[in-house]
């Protein structure tokens, strides 16, 4: 049976953006560098300290809801460029992974930071700024697409409602709005050809992000970045049982596939979302869900033929 985590509801809010949210269920769990040692950059639980410390909020679970009207880029657009992607287009959007560290990626990737952000849970109030982030698209048939982002930054006051601490007593903001659609079609097409159905899809997106380090032991304030995309991201598709001849003959190739699927986040609602990741089947297996038999296929993005990409049209 497929592991459930118990969550807690939450908001959160980046620019005048409010979206709808979850964290584990033992957050807020704000994480703070050593103290005493500033020259380390390894983590340990603790509250957070404003105007010296890094952070991260891990876990953060937000709808993916796709573009609401021509020339609205999504609400999870400054996440996804924290993430790593370089933003393109006016009307429609495209949004593409590139490595902001490596000269020869194409694109270049995004450098821009979320510059601030505020996670609520239970009333309480958490301020990030200067954030980068790692994390996940998570899609599963009958289910509303989630992005899963581990938030990276400085703890700040300076994002919250108020000045007057880092944990603030807040109303709770109800969001309005139409939901997300489901994921409905729930299918994935393989060198532009075929329709295979398939249970669920996680892409992970492998984003190694470095602390910096004091060398003075002043703790300066200077930011968080992504340095490495570590594997590269890696795709796991849970396939109908009947694919498994096709996939075993995938990874037994060993060689470059394009993977698309689509994700109608709401007609006229919200805009279609198409993902693309050209990428090598790596292995395969069996696998159990939740008493129906599947296939489980892992891909890696192939850096030399085109990156991880999504376009809202």
């Amino acid at each position: 049976m497929a592991a459930r985590y118990l969550t807690k509801r939450a908001t959160f809010t980046h620019g005048t953006t409010v979206s709808r949210a979850s964290v584990p269920i033992q957050s807020p769990n704000m994480i703070d560098m050593l103290p005493g040692q500033p020259h380390v950059g390894a983590f340990q639980d603790g509250p957070e300290r404003i105007g010296s410390r890094f952070t991260q909020f891990p876990g953060l679970q937000l709808e993916l809801r796709g573009q609401a009207a021509s020339g609205t880029v999504t609400p999870e657009g400054p996440v996804f460029q924290a993430m790593g992607f370089a933003k393109s287009g006016s009307t429609g959007f495209t949004f593409a992974l590139g490595d902001p560290h490596s000269s020869t990626s194409v694109p270049a990737g995004s450098t821009t930071l979320l510059s601030s952000c505020a996670i609520t849970v239970d009333t309480q109030q958490h301020g990030l700024t200067s954030v980068v982030a790692d994390g996940s698209f998570n899609f599963a048939a009958g289910e509303i697409p989630l992005l899963t982002a581990n938030l990276f930054g400085l703890a700040s006051s300076a994002a919250l409602a108020t000045d007057s601490g880092l944990t603030t007593v807040v109303a709770p903001t109800v969001v309005v709005g139409p939901l997300p659609a489901r994921w409905q079609a729930a299918s994935v097409t393989i060198n532009g050809v075929g329709s295979l159905v398939v249970k669920s899809i996680n892409v992970a997106l492998n984003n190694a992000v470095r602390i910096p380090k004091d060398a003075n032991a002043t703790f300066a304030r200077s930011v968080p970045s992504i340095v490495s995309r570590g594997a590269g991201p890696l795709a796991r598709i849970l396939f109908e049982a009947d694919a498994a001849i096709l996939i075993e003959n995938l990874v037994l190739a060993n060689a470059s596939v394009v993977l698309q699927w689509v994700y109608a986040a709401g007609g006229s609602t919200f805009k279609t979302m198409t993902y693309t990741m050209t990428a090598v089947p790596i292995g395969a297996r069996w696998r159990d869900d939740e008493g129906v038999l599947g296939y489980e296929a892992t891909f890696r993005q192939d850096p030399t033929t085109g990156p991880f990409t999504f376009a809202v049209t």
